[in-house]
């Protein structure tokens, strides 16, 4: 997930829609399912397809970031005009794949802690930005001055849980999920419970508990109940319910039709059971974003060369930055695209030292046993056992209640 996430991964982070303002707890959740985002991409050819028309949202939330630096030009010392504007960059590069935009939120946000009281919404956002650079620490340690300022605040414990289901840490991730009770709206407390069920063994009752109260909150935000879908989704893949598990992603994307995270759940959903023709028009639109370019790639032989060439582009000016948000896709990509099975195995060993979701083992498993290392592909194994994962893709069990 950010699971995201990415994301997170998502991771699942978190992530990873739409560039409307996101409502109440949501906002947090879905900007940690910032995608690995790629470096600009200078074509060797002009027939090649750089990008795609921008949705209108995408359209209306650039105008509304040039209107707020321009409000904030005029009066500096509205801080809840910079915090919206940091708002509004988080999703935008979410939503858009330009890591550009998290260094600008970045930069608006340093005044707020260089002296003097820092608002609870700054610590959050800074804490959403650092993790989505993969600084978890960093952002853990903002959620901490985050719940001085406001212990019960449920979106800083929501954040707090996806990051730890990211890293791995199942048990700090219940901690958080259980402050949520009786705190957040009930779907999202839900949600949350039922990541960390789903991850410790709990999957078929992660199902059933959270299909309930989906049912029960029709009237909940479209943007949460994509997030609640797509956690349904999930949890059902690796279950090995594959067809329930399109039912629930198509659902969501019928709420959320350009999220990022969930096309890209789908997709690999369609690659993996053998439909990648039907994977296509889904990612069709979205080459900017390295995750679902990828994903193109595998899906369309017509795509292929020309998206392979883009990525690889990309990949090698994010090394040469320094910049190592998207392992997870580079290893993917150089297993199943480029057949460097070692090279792929580094970079999988790389991600899994930061992100342990499910994703991670997964491409670390296959880069390991391909690699003829079959001891790295059993380490990723035994830290998923013993959490008592369930993922009938990793040969883990299943159990039937």
């Amino acid at each position: 997930m950010i699971s995201p996430r990415a994301g997170l991964g998502h991771p699942n982070g978190f992530a990873v829609g739409t560039c409307r303002v996101l409502p109440g707890a949501w906002f947090w959740l879905f900007a940690m399912l910032v995608p690995a985002l790629g470096a600009p991409f200078v074509p060797a050819r002009d027939d090649l397809v750089l990008d795609a028309v921008r949705s209108p949202g995408m359209v209306a939330a650039a105008k509304e970031i040039r209107s707020l630096e321009r409000q904030i030009q005029e009066t500096p010392e509205d801080r809840k005009a910079v915090l919206r504007l940091v708002r509004r960059l988080i999703e935008a590069a979410r939503a858009d794949g330009d890591p550009r935009l998290l260094g600008q939120a970045q930069s608006r946000l340093a005044p707020f802690f260089n002296g003097g009281e820092t608002p609870l919404e700054a610590w959050v956002l800074r804490a959403t930005v650092l993790q989505s650079l993969h600084d978890f620490d960093g952002a853990v340690r903002d959620l901490d001055g985050a719940a001085a300022v406001a212990p019960g605040d449920p979106e800083v414990w929501m954040l707090r849980a996806m990051i730890h289901c990211v890293r791995g840490d199942l048990t700090e991730a219940r901690r958080s999920a259980a402050r949520l009770l009786l705190r957040a709206d009930p779907l999202v407390s839900a949600t949350v419970a039922a990541q960390v069920a789903s991850l410790t063994g709990g999957s078929a009752a992660a199902l059933r508990q959270l299909s309930d109260v989906v049912a029960r909150n029709s009237g909940a935000p479209a943007s949460v109940r994509a997030w609640s879908l797509t956690l349904l989704g999930e949890t059902a893949v690796r279950r090995g319910e594959w067809e329930l598990a399109e039912k629930w992603f198509r659902t969501g994307l019928a709420l959320a039709p350009r999220d990022p995270y969930l096309l890209g759940a789908l997709a690999d959903l369609l690659i993996d059971s053998g439909r990648s023709g039907d994977a296509v028009p889904l990612l069709r639109d979205f080459r900017h974003i390295d995750s679902l370019l990828l994903r193109l790639a595998e899906a369309s032989p017509a795509d292929r060369e020309s998206a392979v060439r883009e990525l690889s582009a990309r990949m090698a000016q994010a090394r040469a930055r320094g910049d190592r948000l998207h392992l997870r896709e580079e290893s993917r990509l150089q297993l199943r695209l480029l057949g460097d099975a070692a090279a792929a195995l580094e970079s999988a060993e790389e991600n899994w030292k930061v992100q342990k979701e499910p994703a991670d083992a997964r491409v670390l498993v296959d880069a390991a046993r391909k690699a003829g290392r079959p001891e790295m592909a059993e380490l990723a194994l035994a830290h998923l056992r013993r959490q008592g994962l369930e993922d009938v893709s990793l040969g883990l069990p299943v159990s039937a209640h």
